[in-house]
């Protein structure tokens, strides 16, 4: 039997004021803004397979935004620690967050959002694999946006961006 695990896309010790990318629209996005984040990383731990049942973002909203923020997990593509972007259908879709329920105070202050799987997807110990969290729907008319703590790829892999139709790491 699997054992559970949860996840962390970020590591907020990382973090510094500024240190941030910012979604504007909603994903997938054909222009130069951003709709989507994600980070890449390697499945540790001693057991032989995980479920994934959650995963933790920091961000936070500016604005009223209606709409629904999602996280999904993917194969990559590339190398996890130098040019890895996600690839292919997601593996597993988190239950949608409602925007306006997103935290709007700054980061230091714990603005960690929690995203729930059903854990029917399990994951092998040593796969890797990139996990993102993406603008699912809503609108968007002006200084609305959602800022998203960066990765790092000292942590466990790289992370990036979706923008003018493509996935691209930072």
């Amino acid at each position: 039997m699997p054992s559970e695990t949860c996840l962390a896309a970020y590591s907020f010790g990382h973090y510094t004021e500024g240190n941030h990318l910012t979604l504007t629209t909603v994903h997938p996005s054909s222009t130069y803004k951003y709709s989507a984040v994600y980070q890449a990383f390697k499945v540790l731990g001693v057991g032989a397979k995980y479920k994934l049942t959650r995963i933790v973002f920091f961000l936070r909203r500016i604005g009223v935004i209606n709409g629904h923020v999602v996280a999904k997990l993917y194969n990559l593509t590339g190398d996890r620690m130098s040019d890895a972007t996600p690839t292919g259908s997601p593996l597993a879709t988190s239950t949608p967050k409602v925007t306006s329920s997103l935290p709007t105070f700054p980061f230091e202050y714990g603005s960690s959002v929690s995203f729930l799987f059903d854990g029917s997807y399990q994951m092998p110990k040593d796969a890797e694999y990139c996990i993102s969290m993406e603008i699912q729907d809503g609108s968007f008319d002006g200084g609305q946006c959602i800022l998203v703590a960066k990765g790092s790829t000292m942590q466990n892999g790289v992370y990036g961006m979706y923008f003018s139709g493509a996935w691209h790491h930072e």
